[in-house]
């Protein structure tokens, strides 16, 4: 039997996945032509989403481009024990951008448990560095 989730923790959930349809649907607003760099789709992660969405995969192929991204959900805890009251639950979602018609219905999101999916789903992956310009470098 598994642990049952609060209110809380599922409105932090729902908020990752409000998160990667704004992600979602704001690269296929703004990607004119593909293939779509990593930096490109990265930028458009930083100024569509919450600041702790973290990039970690972009593959290209002939026929569409595969990002992997994760988004934090933060709640509150009203009767932390031993911990701080502040929580967070962090989603990784798979985006497969198809190249030939992209529009919004066409795009596939894949969503996963936890933290690990993101470098379980794609081995050997770090995550991709933050702009500069999100970094203060």
């Amino acid at each position: 039997m598994g642990i049952q989730r609060s209110s809380r923790e599922n409105s932090a959930v729902e908020a990752t996945r409000t998160d990667a349809r704004r992600y979602a649907d704001a690269v296929v607003d703004r990607v004119d032509t593909w293939p779509a760099g990593a930096q490109q789709l990265r930028d458009i992660l930083e100024s569509s989403t919450s600041p702790e969405s973290r990039l970690f995969q972009v593959h290209e192929s002939d026929e569409r481009t595969r990002v992997v991204a994760r988004f934090r959900g933060r709640y509150t805890d009203p009767m932390p024990l031993f911990a701080s009251a502040d929580k967070s639950i962090a989603r990784c979602y798979a985006f497969d951008f198809p190249r030939a018609d992209l529009s919004k219905g066409q795009v596939q999101i894949e969503s996963a448990d936890d933290d690990g999916a993101c470098l379980n789903s794609s081995k050997n992956v770090r995550e991709l560095p933050r702009s500069a310009s999100t970094t203060g470098q």
